[in-house]
């Protein structure tokens, strides 16, 4: 009988047991009566492993526990169990390369069956995805997960039944990230019916920026230019933020055919689809140039920071972008960063607080929003100094 232990990989491993070599065989390792009744049962505690496939891709690298049962036999082998994998990162393959591994030995030549050693089955392992398990395929998603799977079958064949919950994470377009919406249940179900092609139930939110073409007056009006009010056009409304959800209910692989995509304030398919470029399209229509590049730009390489501290402070909204500063004195407008921090109270009343990061003259700006129906929405602001307003904005889109 095997009775084994030892250090391997910072973490302890043992080894108690007996296993035949041939189906049917007297354990070759039982020394007593009692040894045959008991099977091969290893035992590894807190593991560092990091797991390739033979063409080098990484599909496993953090803690490993596990309490695995081999009966069977050393060449037809059942594996039997509970294996915890936590403190890790999972890297879901590119598919640029298959993922293959190494060839099990052949019986002899000419032949093209092996009968002399069957692959080793999974008989009711256990997968427990524990604390913090990274689930990632760079640079496209990220998700912090747990859950349980129970697998069987052959590695060529798993029939994994579960469930994963995706806690936290995000998908990244490049020039918007999705995050996934913190109150509701994200998760991916595995069948024995559909192998390793899971039906997913999740929703994913992102803020965007619209901007609002202000009205101008063009050179043929037949006001004369006394009769026009030098003061500028108000901006309220000109820069808003537009909540984009995207929800994907159906198995994985028809993800694309099952996407819905749905916003607040309501926007078309069409127009949602602009939005997600970053605010891009529209702010160049403007003729502003350095904007609209500063907004591609600021939507792909702050995405991260915006994340962190929205994460660190619980919010459901945090966004870091740029903006246009006007002055109503010389009538000029310059370059600015802006900061917006938001909450939803409700699915219908949020609040958030905007502050402009890069004019110390410009005061904060407390926003109170209200959405009484599809058409009708209550909003409010003020700056606690000289600016304080509210509006009851109808829209109809058409």
């Amino acid at each position: 009988m095997v009775d084994l232990q030892g250090q391997f990989s910072q973490g302890l491993v043992s080894a108690v047991g007996t296993l035949p070599i041939f189906t049917g065989a007297r354990p070759f390792l039982a020394t007593e009566a009692g040894d045959a009744e008991q099977p091969l049962t290893v035992v590894l505690e807190g593991l560092e492993l990091e797991y390739q496939t033979a063409n080098q891709q990484e599909l496993y690298d953090g803690r490993v526990d596990a309490r695995v049962t081999l009966t069977g036999a050393a060449l037809a082998p059942r594996i039997g169990g509970e294996i915890t994998l936590s403190q890790g990162q999972v890297s879901i393959p590119d598919g640029t390369q298959p993922i293959t591994t190494p060839a099990t030995p052949a019986s002899g030549a000419g032949t093209t069956e092996n009968t002399f050693f069957t692959p080793p089955e999974l008989a009711n392992l256990r997968i427990v995805l524990g604390d913090r398990l990274l689930v990632n395929r760079d640079p496209v998603l990220s998700f912090v997960v747990d859950g349980d799977l129970i697998v069987d079958g052959t590695f060529d064949n798993l029939r994994p039944n579960g469930q994963v919950n995706l806690l936290a994470g995000q998908v990244n377009l490049f020039t918007t990230r999705f995050s996934l919406v913190r109150n509701y249940d994200n998760v991916a179900r595995f069948t024995t019916e559909n192998g390793l092609m899971p039906t997913v139930d999740v929703r994913l939110r992102t803020s965007v920026l619209e901007t609002t073409r202000s009205v101008q007056f063009e050179a043929a009006s037949p006001f004369a230019s006394s009769e026009i009010e030098e003061q500028p056009i108000s901006n309220f409304g000109s820069l808003r933020t537009v909540q984009i959800e995207a929800s994907v209910q159906g198995l994985a692989e028809e993800a694309l055919d099952n996407l819905e995509l749905t916003s607040d304030p309501q926007r078309s398919q069409g127009e949602i689809i602009a939005l997600l470029g970053g605010g891009f399209v529209n702010t160049l229509g403007q003729g502003n140039e350095v904007l609209a590049i500063a907004n591609l730009a600021g939507s792909a390489f702050l995405t991260s920071i915006q994340d962190l501290i929205g994460n660190a402070l619980g919010a459901s909204r945090f966004s870091l972008f740029p903006t246009s500063i006007s002055s109503s004195e010389d009538r000029t407008s310059s370059f600015g960063v802006a900061a917006e921090l938001g909450y939803d109270l409700t699915p219908d009343l949020s609040i958030s607080a905007l502050q402009i990061l890069t004019d110390e003259n410009v005061p904060p700006q407390l926003n109170l929003g209200y959405r009484i129906n599809e058409e009708f929405r209550l909003l409010g602001s003020t700056n606690f100094s000289n600016e304080n307003r509210l509006l009851l904005e109808y829209e109809i889109r058409f």
